[in-house]
């Protein structure tokens, strides 16, 4: 959950390449995803994110657009239709 509210307060996130984090993370998009345990990639996008604001600002944005999709009322409302068609 910690991803998605960093990304649902406008910011981009860094995350090791696991399953949950690949289906929050858009990588290049809303954040960078570094293979797990590997410092010098996570340090370089760090970094990148650190030195350039505008990058920084514009996954910001979109990080925060993206994880609205995340929210309890939008998964209700998927699960909702789930079981709607399901029950047909």
């Amino acid at each position: 959950m910690a991803l998605a509210e960093a990304m649902l307060c406008g910011l981009p996130v860094l995350a090791s390449q696991d399953r949950g984090h690949r289906e929050l993370v858009r990588h290049g998009e809303t954040g960078f995803l570094f293979e797990q345990g590997n410092m010098a990639e996570f340090v370089k996008y760090a970094v990148m994110l650190y030195e350039n604001p505008d990058i920084r600002n514009r996954m910001g944005k979109a990080a925060y657009l993206h994880a609205q999709k995340f929210k309890i009322e939008q998964s209700l409302a998927s699960m909702a239709e789930i079981y709607d068609e399901m029950l047909k």
